[in-house]
């Protein structure tokens, strides 16, 4: 499995992600993606890692923002839709896989729970890597994570 923080061309991530294709429609840059939108808790797994910590994060959406043909300027990747807890424990390991303050982000998830309708969303992160939980709009997994690489 490639770490996909160091992934920084469309060749590799293609070897990595069976199914991406091109969506056509855009001039100045080209964007790929791959996504099930018939099953929208089936994933793929991606794998992050820096430095000794690895997280395993399932992607049920890609898209990848190429310039020139090659090189990846953003990589959008959303989980699958998930219960709170399964949100918690993500959104955990990524906040310490990148070093992000989860403060905020544990008491959104103790305060919002499941309980999605009207609920404010809440996002963490910095200009290079960061994450928004979003609804999904689902009463028994009401949210997906939305994590965003810039410049990998």
């Amino acid at each position: 499995m490639v770490n996909t923080l160091t992934a920084t061309n469309l060749d590799q991530w293609r070897i990595m992600i069976k199914g991406l294709h091109k969506t056509f429609g855009f001039k100045i840059s080209e964007y790929w993606h791959m996504g099930d939108f018939t099953n929208l808790l089936s994933s793929t797994p991606i794998m992050l890692q820096t430095n000794s910590k690895t997280v395993i994060f399932n992607a049920n959406f890609i898209n990848l923002g190429v310039r020139n043909k090659t090189n990846i300027f953003e990589a959008d990747l959303h989980s699958p839709m998930l219960d709170i807890d399964e949100t918690k424990s993500i959104g955990l390991q990524l906040c310490d896989l990148f070093g992000f303050k989860s403060d905020g982000f544990v008491a959104w998830c103790n305060k919002t729970g499941n309980h999605w309708m009207d609920a404010p969303l809440v996002g963490v992160g910095d200009l290079n890597h960061n994450f928004h939980v979003r609804n999904s709009f689902d009463n028994q997994k009401p949210w997906y994570i939305d994590l965003v690489i810039n410049n990998p």
